[in-house]
């Protein structure tokens, strides 16, 4: 019975090697010669907004058999992002005899922005138990609209405030671009008094920051602590504190 396998093995492999050799002989022949995708040189730059058709823009094929094949190629998918707003596409066209071609060609997304973690409160709470994060977590992305319901959060961080904990907030988008950002946890028993515009500022590297354009109202010899650096691309807190009340803004500088 083993021979017996051993034999059917070896007639398979040995017919497939045929069916490959006349293939290979077919293309070097001219026979099957398969279809060709060409593209312009230059880089490809579209919206995030673009529907997928426009990623097809300048991309023609032919076959010698078929002739024009522009009309079939198709967008075999699009790959996470290589660099911070660019991406590779994969083209595909078949022939009649299912011959097919692929290229793969650069694009940019000229409005291309990571996705923007947000906060629509403070996060406050009576008790670690209590610290719902996700509840007060808001994520847009240029590309995919609300992705709020992919957000993760970290376990909490004691810091150098004993009422104070760090946690922080991860989304990935469908580019495979991440974004993180750290935000201060309250275990307290009341927000305090000093209120801020928002909880994440995000700042363009160079852009000037002024602390005290975020304070909304603060309690009497309100005093700033903070190591932002705008040229520096990083994530930081700012501190505020009014004899015992204290509040914290994230400061994201990209």
């Amino acid at each position: 019975m083993r021979a017996i396998r051993w034999i059917v093995a070896v007639l398979l492999a040995v017919t497939a090697v045929l069916f490959a050799a006349d293939g290979v002989w077919d293309r070097i022949s001219g026979q099957q010669e398969g279809p060709r995708i060409q593209c312009p040189e230059e880089l490809l730059q579209i919206s995030v907004r673009d529907p997928e058709e426009m990623l097809l823009t300048g991309v023609t094929a032919e076959d010698p058999q078929d002739g024009d094949l522009t009309g079939s190629v198709i967008v075999g998918g699009v790959s996470r992002l290589t660099g911070g707003d660019t991406a590779e596409v994969t083209y595909l066209v078949f022939d009649k005899d299912n011959n097919m071609a692929s290229h793969v060609r650069q694009v940019r997304y000229i409005d291309y922005h990571r996705p923007v973690i947000q906060l629509t409160e403070p996060l406050v709470y009576a008790s670690k138990s209590e610290a719902k994060l996700l509840e007060r977590v808001t994520v847009t992305d240029a590309a995919d609209g609300d992705i709020s319901h992919l957000a993760r959060v970290s376990t909490l961080w004691a810091t150098e405030d004993p009422d104070v904990f760090s946690a922080t907030v991860t989304v990935t988008n469908s580019l495979g671009d991440i974004a993180a950002v750290e935000v201060p946890v309250f275990i307290r028993s009341n927000p305090g008094s000093i209120r801020l515009r928002q909880q994440i500022l995000y700042l363009e590297q160079g852009a000037e920051f002024d602390p005290m354009a975020q304070v909304v109202s603060g309690g009497v010899g309100l005093t700033v602590e903070h190591d932002v650096d705008p040229m520096q691309p990083g994530c930081y807190w700012v501190r505020y504190s009014s004899g015992m009340d204290l509040a914290i803004l994230t400061v994201v500088v990209e």
